[in-house]
């Protein structure tokens, strides 16, 4: 490992790449300790059956994201890659602007088109806690846009303004409002209230960032005459969106497949333990953030040397701590669980086996991303769009089945699946394996590619 980090050093793009990989660690680990320590709050000063629902909204907004995105975060970041290479400042005024409106207009029809059904059905008597669903779904159109303004940020290497306001203020809010909450208010009032201030804090750190991209972008960007490629960006898009969607569903539709099939309890069990599990890929999802940019450069560059010592560096550094986060979860998961409440005990096993599914996704890298962005965004997403529906099948079986462990079961075996899947088109369609197997193979032919 050391050998590995000490050759890549040398080059100059991998010195930036350990400066914007130290900063992105750094905020991400915070903010998901913050948000470890959210859930924790939560389980503890909420039911365990209002800790299920949260659970369940938040898996459902997460989910309404994405959908509502259609893969512009992405998709910019891929052409923002390119267009600064070649100089493009209309497109690149293009798809910021059209990226963002088109996020943030969808986003609001689709909320408030949910919100009002949950609404209706409350009223109704057929759906008893619509009304605090329909709080939780105005989160929505902060959570969608703010993803897309940090994946424009990204791709110009402004981190801190791309990161702080959703990953690391926001969340670092919602512990400090669960402990107001408990405090001060009344127990059949938190979860509401919770919703209520998520979203409007949210929505002013989203104005924020808006300001700050405007103001900060080039004034040759700024100054172009927006040109808008839309054929370009809805043919890469929609595979990229089918993708997502696919992917997302393996870490949202568990919690709700499980709160609908059981109940808002074993949901909230269920939820702590998922939450706790994907500790494991948090290092994967933030070096994503800077690696996926950076391939996209190397790779419109032609420059195949740096981009593969590049993908040999993140390996090991995505790697190393999901392994050893996998040995504690195995060798001590009540005691891990107990943090949350000793009923939070029986979701052990479901630890352990979600715990696997991360640790495999670690193993393989940023595969997914090297698909997307070299051009093979269609077959990443044939891949997950094949596995999806049959893992949500899978899902929903087992949970009927065998309850809580059935479930994760079926989102493990589906994780390691699509990425058993993905690291062999990876293999095959490009010159690169991103997995820490290809950084052994690299290592062992004296880091030569």
């Amino acid at each position: 490992m050391k050998a590995i980090v000490a050759n890549a050093l040398k080059n100059q793009m991998l010195k930036k790449f350990a400066g914007e990989a130290g900063l992105i660690l750094m905020l991400r680990v915070f903010a998901a300790g913050m948000n470890y320590v959210g859930v924790i709050c939560l389980a503890r000063w909420l039911s365990l059956s209002d800790f299920g629902i949260y659970g369940s909204i938040m898996s459902a907004v997460g989910f309404g994201a994405v959908a509502v995105q259609f893969g512009s975060t992405l998709t910019a970041i891929r052409y923002l890659g390119e267009y600064q290479v070649h100089q493009e400042q209309g497109k690149t005024h293009g798809i910021i602007r059209y990226s963002e409106r088109g996020v943030l207009l969808i986003a609001l029809v689709t909320s408030t088109v949910l919100g009002g059904a949950c609404a209706t059905t409350a009223w109704l008597g057929y759906f008893p806690i619509g009304y605090v669903w329909l709080l939780g779904l105005a989160v929505l159109p902060a959570f969608a846009l703010t993803d897309v303004q940090s994946a424009v940020m990204r791709s110009f290497d402004q981190i801190l303004p791309a990161l702080l306001p959703k990953d690391v203020i926001w969340r670092s809010c919602i512990p400090l409002f669960a402990f107001m909450l408990f405090v001060y208010c009344p127990a059949h009032l938190r979860l509401p209230i919770l919703l209520v201030l998520s979203a409007l804090s949210l929505s002013v750190f989203a104005l924020w960032q808006h300001w700050h991209l405007h103001s900060t972008l080039p004034g040759a960007i700024k100054s172009a005459t927006p040109d808008y490629d839309q054929k370009s960006w809805w043919s890469t898009s929609i595979p990229i969106w089918l993708l997502l969607m696919s992917r997302i569903s393996f870490r949202t539709l568990d919690v709700v497949i499980v709160a609908l099939l059981l109940n808002p309890a074993a949901a909230g069990i269920y939820f702590a333990a998922s939450r706790t599990s994907e500790l494991l890929g948090f290092v994967l999802s933030s070096l994503n953030l800077i690696v996926g940019p950076n391939i996209s450069k190397l790779y419109a560059a032609d420059k195949k040397a740096e981009l593969t010592q590049y993908l040999a560096v993140s390996s090991v550094v995505i790697f190393t701590p999901a392994l050893v986060m996998f040995a504690a979860c195995a060798l001590f998961p009540e005691l891990i669980l107990s943090i949350f409440g000793s009923q939070f005990e029986d979701g052990k096993w479901v630890l352990i086996v979600m715990a696997f599914g991360q640790l495999f996704n670690a193993a393989t890298g940023s595969v997914g991303v090297m698909l997307n962005m070299t051009g093979h965004e269609k077959i990443n997403a044939r891949i997950m769009i094949t596995t999806a529906p049959f893992t949500a099948a899978a899902m929903f079986l087992f949970a009927w089945q065998f309850g809580m462990i059935g479930a994760a079961i079926a989102a493990a075996g589906g994780i390691v699946t699509w990425n058993v899947l993905l690291w062999r088109a990876a293999r095959k369609h490009t010159e690169y394996d991103p997995s820490i197997w290809g950084t052994i193979v690299f290592a062992k032919r004296g880091f030569k590619s």
